[in-house]
C-alpha cells in the first residue's frame, strides 16, 4: 500500500480512536485527536505551500488555512476532518485515474488489427494503419451546425468510398479534381 493511501486511513482510524479515547477521558481524545492533526495535517500543510510557491493555487489552500485554524483554535476534530477530506479525495482520484488508464489501455489492446473489405464478390482483410480524416463543415471553428449543412454530412457518409480525399491520384492537388466525382455520379 502507497504512503499516500495510508494517511486517509490513519486519519480516519485516529478519528474514530479519539472518540473511544473520549468516551472514558476527555482530555485523552483531544491529545489524540491534536497529535494525529499534526502528524497528518504537516505533510498536507507543507505540500500546499510548496505549490503554491510553484504557482499552482487551487482549493487546497482553503484546505491548508482550515488545518491551521484547527490547530490554532484547538479544534484538533475539525482540522482532521479537513485532512480526511483532503488525503481521502486525492487517494479516491488516483485510485480512479489509475482505472480509468487501465481501462482505456484495454480498449486499445482489444481494438482490432484487421479490417474487411468488401471488393466486388470477395472479402479482402485490410491492416489497420495511419488513415486520414475528412471534416465536412462550413466553419471548423465555429461549433453549431445548421440544417441546411446537414447535407454536407449525409454525402459524406453515402459516397465516402468516392471522395478521394487525402488519396494520392498522380496528378497533384489540381482545382478541378473533384469534377471526376462529381462526372462519376451524374453516370
Amino acid at each position: 500500500m502507497k504512503f499516500k493511501y495510508v494517511v486517509p486511513w490513519f486519519t480516519g482510524a485516529s478519528i474514530v480512536a479519539g472518540v473511544v479515547a473520549r468516551s472514558y477521558d476527555r482530555a485523552l481524545g483531544n491529545r489524540v485527536w491534536f497529535v494525529t492533526l499534526l502528524v497528518a495535517g504537516t505533510p498536507v500543510v507543507l505540500q500546499t505551500i510548496r505549490q503554491a510557491i510553484q504557482g499552482r493555487l487551487a482549493t487546497d489552500v482553503v484546505a491548508t488555512l482550515s488545518i491551521i485554524g484547527a490547530v490554532l483554535l484547538d479544534q484538533p476534530l475539525a482540522g482532521l476532518v479537513i485532512v480526511l477530506m483532503q488525503t481521502g479525495g486525492e487517494a479516491l482520484e488516483r485510485y480512479a485515474e489509475g482505472r480509468a488508464s487501465r481501462a482505456v489501455r484495454a480498449l486499445e489492446d482489444a481494438a482490432p488489427r484487421i479490417a474487411h473489405r468488401v471488393e466486388g464478390d470477395l472479402v479482402v482483410d485490410v491492416p489497420v494503419g495511419k488513415g486520414h480524416v475528412v471534416m465536412f463543415a462550413n466553419n471548423p471553428i465555429w461549433r453549431h451546425e445548421t440544417h441546411g449543412s446537414f447535407s454536407l454530412l449525409w454525402n459524406a457518409i453515402l459516397n465516402y468510398d468516392n471522395l478521394n480525399a487525402g488519396r494520392s491520384t498522380g496528378r497533384g492537388n489540381r482545382p478541378d479534381a473533384g469534377e471526376e466525382f462529381y462526372e462519376q455520379m451524374a453516370h
